[in-house]
């Protein structure tokens, strides 16, 4: 509603700017008796009734101002669409590292059996004098440290709960279930897509689609239309003026040959201003909005700089994630084993539980 509402504020401003150009028509009466000088009435004779048509022909200020004001809607409608991108990309984050935290809270729930089974153990190897007093401590704080553990994960939970919640405006009493969706696996010539080539290919898309490199381009092309329209106020205006006024006899003079002025009195031409001795303003006041220009483009570089250097740190994190996947999957592989080995030894009784757990 917020966005919505500086759209609809930005375009009002444009409507208004650009109705200078259309002739505003204002019809009236300024009835009054008179004798006497005349006196005007608001700039009009006193007449039974009266007319006027006024409209910008030649104002290239109030031109440059309308462009000006039609690019900073457009930055509006830019900023907005980054806003809802922004959400849906908070949305999701969060959503998966909810999923994330719950899967290893999961884990971590299982594991502390193991954890129990393993201190039962020591501590009565202890008490039988088989290991020294000092393990059956190792094991108390091993089991100390996992209960902490779970007790961290289970309130991020809580907390990544709560805070999707607030993004999608849920009742407190929702729940939200995730559901685990793993991503397929790479396949050989997907590795194509992690080249050099094909990371400079998404920096390009990234400018040509991110919303915050539009918002910015187009308070760039306002800052621009500003700096031509303090450009152009040394420049003569023209504006379009036409009166119409019904004078009857108690309006007009009643006295001498005034008396003999018609009722019906037009009057047609143009209002032209000519700027002179401005020059010093207008200078002082297209050195500001060049000033403003020269921050705008700067500040559309840098921005075109940190989504370039975001984009590359992505695919940074993507090869070392892959290696780091492949790393997970030989010591999974290594762990099976060892556990395949112990187990044996186990069942032949050549390995403890302790060793088995």
């Amino acid at each position: 509603h917020i966005i919505q509402a500086q759209q609809d504020a930005a375009q009002s401003a444009i409507n208004e700017a650009r109705s200078a150009f259309i002739p505003a028509f204002f019809l009236g009466s300024g009835a009054a008796y008179t004798r006497g000088t005349s006196q005007l009435i608001e700039g009009q004779p006193p007449s039974l009734g009266n007319a006027v048509l006024i409209g910008q022909l030649v104002n290239q200020p109030l031109k440059h101002a309308v462009e000006e004001m039609r690019a900073n809607a457009r930055a509006v409608t830019a900023g907005s669409v980054g806003r809802r991108d922004d959400l849906i990309w908070r949305v999701a984050t969060t959503y998966l590292d909810l999923e994330h935290t719950r899967g290893e809270l999961e884990v971590a729930t299982k594991e502390s059996d193991s954890l129990a089974k393993i201190q039962a153990l020591m501590l009565e190897r202890v008490k039988e004098g088989q290991e020294l007093p000092s393990e059956g401590t190792r094991a108390r704080l091993n089991v100390a440290r996992h209960h902490q553990h779970l007790l961290e994960l289970q309130g991020r939970s809580t907390l990544l709960e709560a805070t999707l919640k607030s993004m999608l405006s849920l009742p407190e009493d929702h729940r939200v279930r995730t559901v685990s969706e793993p991503l397929a696996a790479l396949q050989p010539g997907d590795f194509s897509y992690d080249s050099a080539e094909e990371e400079n290919r998404a920096v390009k898309r990234a400018w040509e689609n991110s919303p915050e490199l539009k918002k910015l381009a187009f308070e760039v092309q306002a800052k621009e239309s500003r700096v031509r329209g303090e450009e152009s106020q040394k420049y003569p205006q023209l504006e379009l003026v036409a009166n119409y006024a019904f004078l009857s006899r108690e309006t007009r003079f009643v006295t001498g040959n005034l008396n003999s002025l018609t009722p019906n009195n037009v009057q047609l031409g143009t209002s032209i201003k000519i700027p002179l001795f401005g020059n010093a303003r207008i200078a002082a006041r297209v050195g500001e909005a060049n000033a403003e220009l020269i921050q705008a483009k700067n500040t559309l570089e840098a921005a075109k700089r940190r989504i370039a250097l975001d984009v590359r740190q992505a695919f940074q994190q993507s090869r070392e994630a892959g290696a780091a996947r492949e790393v997970a999957r030989l010591e999974l592989e290594l762990a099976r084993e060892n556990t395949s080995v112990t187990l044996s030894r186990f069942q032949e009784g050549r390995a403890g539980a302790k060793e088995l757990e």
